[in-house]
């Protein structure tokens, strides 16, 4: 499947894997050309993408993946336990 941008990707990816095992991980840095890279993984147990951005998309990347990696270790089921308590962000 091809996207338009690594957000689409990524939000595709979400929907895709949308569960309780789902883990979202976020890291960003520079290259040796200074040009900043994002590295965005959403897994789960029968499922995995990896998603890189470049740039300017690279921060806004980063961005959207750390707050839903946040949201979801907010989110509250019924049981008072997180939704998505695997879910981590890595910076």
């Amino acid at each position: 499947m091809a996207f338009r941008n690594s957000i689409e990707a990524f939000l595709h990816a979400v929907k895709e894997g949308h569960g309780p095992d789902m883990q979202v991980v976020c890291r960003i840095g520079l290259g040796a050309n200074g040009m900043k890279h994002c590295t965005v993984q959403v897994t789960g147990d029968s499922f995995g993408y990896s998603i890189e951005a470049y740039g300017d998309e690279a921060e806004e990347l980063c961005e959207k993946a750390s707050r839903y990696a946040r949201a979801s270790l907010l989110a509250v089921s019924s049981t008072g336990r997180a939704n998505n308590s695997s879910s981590r962000m890595a910076l």
